[in-house]
């Protein structure tokens, strides 16, 4: 809820999706300017997600963020490996998050 509050507060669109099966299919029904991605998510997690995502090479350069609560060397290595173009670790701080933003968006 905090991440959404301080996007809503930028004027930023969002859609909620409980897995990444989801977050595959909403990709497929409208266009994205940035992903969050959390990591550990039920039925297909961020890192699966991420992968299918960057087989598609419309998603190419579709940004995506990792969101994770774990903030171990080794996850942020297998993030970057999945495709995910930069790591936020929760709890969310909101300089962090909209640094990260700032950084993917420009590319």
């Amino acid at each position: 809820m905090f991440i959404n509050e301080i996007l809503e507060s930028l004027g930023a669109s969002i859609v909620l999706v409980n897995n990444g099966l989801e977050a595959l299919a909403v990709l497929e029904k409208d266009d994205f300017d940035v992903i969050l991605m959390d990591l550990h998510m039920p039925v297909m997690n961020g890192y699966e997600a991420t992968l299918e995502i960057r087989k598609q090479l419309r998603f190419a350069k579709l940004p995506v963020i990792t969101l994770s609560a774990g903030v171990t060397d080794e996850e942020k290595r297998a993030s970057l490996a999945a495709g995910m173009n930069d790591f936020v670790s929760k709890p969310i701080n909101k300089v962090e998050l909209l640094a990260s933003l700032g950084r993917c968006l420009k590319r």
